[in-house]
């Protein structure tokens, strides 16, 4: 649910303020420097005040260190990897530039490496929160919550106050199934950082699996406010929207939604399920379209489009997409009873009688199915057979609207004959 791109939150944060234990010396002159640069958002001005120290002195570890942060703030890792190598290699005994090195291995990919530096770097200061912080969050990237979560927590005992750390915590817990344990966490971190990205949408979507909608909305209402504004966010309003019947309302949420994220698969879903919903047909297939596009042949969305094309009248498009869909789905029964559908509207009786037995056979009870075939078999004309398929539909419910509304077409032509 949440991408670990906030990372560079954290390394502002170190650049600015850098998390240590207490120094037993002052601060090299070109740390200063560079901290009252970034208070200033001077991060250009701090990164040539690097390499003039190393112009000077190529031997300045610290000027290799804070080099190695600013490039990882500007998401040059290679770089970055390259400076805090240096900065290891002459800052001997000081964890900070092995702590540091995990942050360009990660965005490398190299995690297990990162995992590496961060066991050396706790072995020389074991009690730096930021160690267990960058930990946890290696360990959410690898998919591991119950030691993502654990080194949130030791994150946490070695420093309360860090928004980050309850963010991840909250994740795992989630991912963990104690959404109790999460919700507490992620409204720790909005008392903590308000607009850090994911708190509120997190707890948000906890409350909506409580059921408990207004409070969801309003959270999610509070952190548009605080100007934490999302995709996600507004495709949970949109839910939340829809849920409570304001569809038209939750629709303008979508489109806001697709707005922020155009190349979101769920953003373009869920505008077109709601466009569908509110009969806006043509904006729903395009929205449908744009996520088949992302997610190509996917189900959902194309059997929405069916629909779609079905109501704008292109039956066509509508046959080729449901044929798709059929392809890769073989044993749902409603696949095969909205083809039939669509076969019988044009009129390709054959096809459509073999797509109801078909769903028939999937599923003895399915009783649409026995009301489309003998819709069907009353298109044939076949209408002994047509009142059996009724009779079978009826004999699993008598009071089935399709198996009635069928039936009584079918009395009244025969009456009409007679």
């Amino acid at each position: 649910m949440f991408a670990w791109t906030t990372l560079i939150l954290l390394l502002t944060a170190a650049v600015a303020n850098t998390d240590v234990a207490p120094a037993e010396k002052p601060e090299p002159e070109i740390v200063l420097q560079v901290r009252e640069l970034m208070k200033e958002n001077k991060a250009d001005e701090a990164l040539r005040v690097c390499d003039e120290a190393l112009r000077v002195s190529p031997d300045n570890g610290h000027a290799h260190l804070i080099r190695g942060k600013l490039l990882s703030q500007a998401e040059d890792y290679r770089e970055a990897l390259a400076a805090f190598d240096r900065a290891v290699e002459l800052l001997p005994g000081n964890h900070e530039p092995l702590m540091y090195r995990s942050v360009p291995r990660m965005e490398l990919g190299q995690l297990e490496e990162a995992l590496a530096d961060l066991a050396a770097a706790e072995e020389l200061s074991p009690d730096v929160a930021l160690i267990h912080e960058y930990r946890g969050i290696i360990y959410s990237r690898k998919d591991d919550p119950l030691r993502a979560r654990d080194s949130f927590a030791r994150a946490i005992e070695l420093s309360t106050q860090r928004a980050m750390c309850y963010l991840g915590r909250a994740k795992a817990q989630m991912e963990l199934g104690d959404l109790d344990a999460a919700l507490q966490d992620f409204s720790t971190t909005i008392e903590i950082n308000p607009t850090l990205p994911g708190a509120h949408y997190g707890r948000a979507w906890i409350l909506v699996k409580q059921g408990k909608l207004p409070l969801a909305r309003r959270d999610l209402d509070e952190a548009i406010a605080d100007g934490a504004r999302s995709a996600d966010i507004y495709v949970l309003r949109g839910e939340i929207r829809m849920a409570q019947d304001e569809a038209e309302a939750a629709l303008t949420e979508f489109r806001q939604a697709v707005a922020f994220a155009d190349a979101s698969f769920r953003c373009q879903l869920r505008h077109g399920q709601c466009a569908y919903s509110l009969k806006k047909y043509a904006e729903a297939a395009g929205a449908y379209t744009k996520a088949l596009e992302l997610r190509p042949g996917d189900v959902e969305s194309l059997t929405g489009r069916v629909w779609c094309y079905r109501e704008l009248d292109e039956h066509g498009k509508a046959l080729e997409d449901i044929h798709a869909v059929a392809e890769q789905v073989k044993t749902d029964p409603t696949v095969f009873t909205t083809r039939a559908y669509l076969l019988l509207e044009t009129e390709q009786y054959k096809d459509a009688l073999a797509d109801t037995e078909k769903a028939i056979e999937l599923n003895p009870k399915f009783v649409y199915a026995y009301a489309l075939k003998g819709a069907v078999l009353s298109s044939l004309e076949r209408w002994d057979e047509a009142i059996a398929a009724l009779d079978q539909g009826s004999a699993i419910d008598a009071k089935d609207e399709n198996i009635v509304t069928i039936r009584a077409q079918v009395n009244e032509y025969l009456a009409k004959k007679q």
